[in-house]
Formats: C-alpha cells, structure tokens, sequence
C-alpha cells in the first residue's frame, strides 16, 4: 500500500530528505576580503557546453547576502571523513578553530584543504526560487585530492553515509583526472 502525508513543510523536508546527497562547503570572498562559507547537498552540474554548475541557497542566510556582492563562489566536495568540515559551516560545531582553507588560484575564493573536489566559478546568471535563490556559476578552475581512493561524504535521512561501490572497494580513479584544471 502506498502511504500518504499532508503536504507541510515538515513532511517535504523528510520526503526529500530521503534523496541521498554529497555533502559540499560554498565559499565566496567578499569585496573586503571576509571568506564567508556554508555547507549545502544542493548542488549540481548543469551543463558540459557551456561549462555550469548550480547551487542553492537559503534566502535568509548569510551567504546569500554574501554572493549578491561577489562575483565568484567556490564549491568544495567533503571527503567522507570531514564530517567536523560540515558541521563547522552549518553552524552545529565549534570543533574546528579555525576552517582549513587553502586559496587554488589568485584572487579566487577559498577551497577546503584536502577536499575530494573542488571547482571555482564566476557566478553567470542569479534565479529567484521561493525562499531559495539559484547561483548558476561557469568553473574557471577544478581540482580536487590527489590520494586515489577517496570517498565522498553523503547525507540523506538527516545523518552522514558513506558511500561503497556494489563490490564494496572504492574506486581507483585516475590521478589525472583529479589533478588541478584551468579551465579557458
């Protein structure tokens, strides 16, 4: 028997919450120099021609009102054990003293040390969504850990995962795919 629910904001949070994510930190670097971060799962890759990713984030945040005067953001994709990396940008710890920053490029927003992944954009295009707004950005540099066998950190159900291959052992990816990239 399918079993339904009241449409509220609680039940649609839990019902979407059941969507396995990556966990990932947004940076952006404001005209003043202050690093502002955040940790979100909404984040995804929108296009290969032209190159462009997605993030969305909350209307009411400080990031928000941080990126509406940037003109570049950067995502970091936490490795499966950087789960105090996570909670430090959404505000539920104060384990970490101070956040492990490590700036890839000139002038660009910091990426998190040791992050599984990275990419750097210039935000292209702004897109009001409800009580979220839509930061569509064009990477102009990649990157990521070069250590193979690297596993991202996953959230779904309101807990961190980890995630296995079917056969139980990460992936060896190759190291020149997770080398820096500039990209033109």
């Amino acid at each position: 028997m399918i079993e339904t629910s009241t449409l509220t904001p609680l039940a649609f949070r839990k019902t979407c919450g059941q969507f396995p994510t990556g966990v990932a930190v947004v940076t952006t670097t404001s005209r003043t120099g202050e690093v502002r971060g955040m940790t979100l799962s909404a984040f995804m890759s929108v296009s290969i021609d032209p190159f462009l990713v997605v993030v969305s984030v909350a209307n009411d945040t400080h990031l928000c009102a941080a990126l509406r005067n940037a003109d570049r953001y950067a995502v970091s994709i936490l490795r499966e054990d950087q789960q105090a990396v996570s909670n430090f940008f959404a505000g539920r710890s104060d384990a970490l003293e101070e956040p492990p920053f490590r700036c890839a490029e000139p002038e660009a927003p910091p990426v998190i040390d040791g992050a599984i992944a990275w990419i750097q954009c210039t935000i292209n295009d702004i897109v009001p969504a409800g009580d979220h707004t839509l930061w569509l950005g064009a990477p102009s540099a990649i990157g990521g850990e070069t250590t193979n066998n690297c596993r991202p950190l996953a959230y779904s159900q309101g807990a961190y995962h980890t995630l296995k291959p079917d056969g139980g052992e990460p992936v060896d990816w190759p190291v020149d795919y997770i080398a820096v990239a500039r990209l033109p």
